[in-house]
């Protein structure tokens, strides 16, 4: 199961800082300004990659793009799983610690806190979602981040293709995707889904899902091979039950992560459907 990012073939980050640090390691952020002076709104990138792969700059194009739109973007790491270190009750919170460092920060680099939105593909959609619902049930403080302050809630949150349901994930049979799926799933868990039925629900969108959730976009695509399309619908019920302002956009003829291509046409989509859909939630937009 692996993901090939967005090729980047514009300049780096304008700053890198850490926003925390794991067992002595720091979590760092890219941070990508815009090139107009005056306070803009602030967007945080989660990249995806199975829990187990790729980092901060893998989108790194797609950073720069939506900084020459006007907003400040934030690109994270997180500790990244793995056969001997599962993350399944660390990465979100440390999203969410990333969320105190842009409330706490953003305005350090003209960024405007309040005006806050995130964006996560596959994995990182997971994770962008979890942290959201816990910001949004918690404004004050997070109960998953390890860190002191205040979390920076998201206006709106912008996901593609998010791997909502790990048991979807691993009970997938698709002769390419199944037993990468399985193993990617296990190393995020440190076992089987059956194994850590707890630990499964923990990290399942769905059941982290409140009334205070802000609006929420999925785009996925009708070909997934590695996030199967029923793995939304208990996400879906519960967010109409909930009363969530949800919308979707389905990809025709596309697999997992189509964006991922820096030129591509599905890229050119997400550059600008994704700017539009926060523009909506934003209360400052023109």
């Amino acid at each position: 199961m692996s993901w090939a990012g967005v090729e980047s073939t514009d300049e780096g980050p304008d700053h890198t800082v850490a926003y925390d640090s794991f067992h002595g390691e720091d979590l760092d952020m890219d941070i990508y300004k815009p090139n107009d002076g005056g306070t803009h709104p602030v967007m945080m990138y989660v990249h995806g990659g199975g829990w187990d792969q790729m980092n901060k700059h893998s989108q790194a194009f797609n950073m720069r793009q939506m900084a020459q739109r006007g907003y400040l973007v934030l690109s994270i790491d997180y500790t990244l799983s793995s056969w001997d270190q599962p993350t399944w009750k660390v990465a979100a919170g440390q999203v969410g610690c990333a969320m105190n460092w842009a409330h706490a920060h953003a305005v350090d680099y003209d960024g405007d806190p309040e005006r806050f939105f995130m964006y996560g593909e596959s994995a990182g959609g997971q994770l962008v979602l979890n942290a959201t619902a816990d910001a949004a049930a918690h404004p004050n403080q997070l109960p998953s981040a390890d860190c002191p302050g205040t979390p920076a809630v998201p206006r709106a949150v912008y996901v593609d293709s998010p791997a909502l349901d790990v048991r979807h994930i691993y009970d997938s049979d698709d002769p390419y995707a199944a037993q990468g799926s399985r193993d990617t799933v296990q190393k995020y868990l440190g076992g089987t889904p059956e194994e850590y039925p707890d630990r499964a629900d923990f990290v399942t969108s769905a059941t982290h899902l409140t009334s205070d959730m802000p609006p929420i976009k999925i785009v996925r695509s009708d070909n997934d091979r590695l996030v199967p399309p029923e793995s939304y619908d208990d996400f879906r019920r519960i967010a109409h039950e909930k009363n969530i302002d949800l919308s979707e956009y389905v990809r025709p003829h596309a697999d997992h992560a189509s964006a991922l291509s820096a030129h591509g046409v599905w890229n050119q989509h997400l550059l600008q459907a994704m700017p539009q859909f926060f523009a909506e939630h934003d209360p400052q937009a023109s």
